[in-house]
Order: structure tokens, then C-alpha cells, then sequence
């Protein structure tokens, strides 16, 4: 099911906030489902997410891949949001975390192969993920859009209650990852 915020984000057209959501999908739902559905309603919406001559390239690195390779395609994919690189990291990750793990995440498919250990590499990549729903969540509530966001503008953003419940909600999963990586 597509969320609301999704739904917005293809009225709205807004392409990178559609590819942010698209390459978080990935670390929710190795099944791929999630990612699917939206990448299918954004095109019968008339969008197109991909990249058609990515200036950045990719290297496909030889087998075999561990989940540090994962994480770090994970984050390049906003840099080179292609078809080709999309389809690699995707075969990444059903390769590293198993394609039988039907609507579960990266995190859950360490617990299927019974590994109690989390490498740290996960815990930063789902920092940065939620920095990034963070800076959207704060960007899209913004009064004045041609504006850009800055911390000595903060009356153009507008601060309700559910803006805020969400921005709180985040910087709570961030600090338990940081409490994660302090353990080490």
C-alpha cells in the first residue's frame, strides 16, 4: 500500500523525494514489493525516476558481496538513480539477505539466518536513511518553497503538531542506532 506521503510526493511530482522513499524501500522489504508498487504508480502517473545518462558510473564490485557492500550501494543509488544500478543492488541484496524473506527488512533477514550480530555498517546506513526522511519531512512542510532551508529561517516552516510527532519520531530510531554503535 502507498503512503500518503508517497501519494503527495507523485502529485507533487517531486522526483528525488520519490527516489529517496523508492531507495528506502529496499532496506524495509527485501521482497521488493514496496519499491514495485511505487515505482509502478509513479509511472502511471506520468513520472519517470530513472536516470538516463548518469554523469557518476558505478563499479560493479566481483562476488563475493557482504552487507557493507549493500550499505554502501544503498547510499550511492542517490547519486546514480539508473535502471542498470538499481537492478545491481537490487540482485545485491537477494543475494546477501535472501529472496525468501517476504516483506521483511535487511535487519530481519540477520535474524532468519540466525546471526545475533548487526555489523555496524547497518546502523549508520539507517542514520543516514532517517536523516534523509528527517530533511524531507521538514522540507516539505516548508511555507515558502522557492526558499531554501536554513536554521536562521526556521518561521518558514510550518511546525505542527504532526510534523513535529514524525521529525521526533525519527530522532528517537536515530538515537537508538546511535546507542547501537556507542555499545561497540
Amino acid at each position: 500500500m502507498i503512503s500518503p506521503e508517497c501519494r503527495q510526493a507523485i502529485r507533487e511530482k517531486n522526483i528525488l523525494r520519490l527516489r529517496l522513499m523508492l531507495k528506502n524501500s529496499l532496506l524495509l522489504d527485501t521482497s521488493f514489493s514496496s519499491f514495485r508498487e511505487i515505482e509502478r504508480a509513479a509511472s502511471e502517473n506520468g513520472i519517470d525516476i530513472w536516470e538516463h545518462n548518469s554523469e557518476f558510473g558505478f563499479q560493479r564490485k566481483p562476488r563475493p558481496w557482504t552487507i557493507d557492500d549493500v550499505n554502501y550501494e544503498i547510499t550511492a543509488i542517490v547519486d546514480d538513480f539508473t535502471r542498470d544500478h538499481m537492478d545491481y543492488l537490487m540482485e545485491m541484496i537477494r543475494t546477501v539477505c535472501g529472496n525468501d524473506y517476504n516483506q521483511r527488512s535487511i535487519v530481519d533477514s540477520y535474524n532468519a539466518k540466525k546471526t545475533d550480530f548487526v555489523p555496524a555498517a547497518e546502523y549508520q546506513a539507517e542514520i543516514i536513511s532517517l536523516l534523509s526522511k528527517m530533511t524531507s519531512t521538514i522540507k516539505n512542510n516548508r511555507k515558502d518553497d522557492t526558499r531554501k532551508l536554513s536554521p536562521r529561517d526556521v518561521d518558514n516552516v510550518n511546525w505542527n503538531r504532526m510534523m513535529i510527532s514524525e521529525v521526533r519520531k525519527q530522532a528517537e530510531k536515530i538515537a537508538k542506532c546511535c546507542e547501537e554503535l556507542e555499545r561497540r
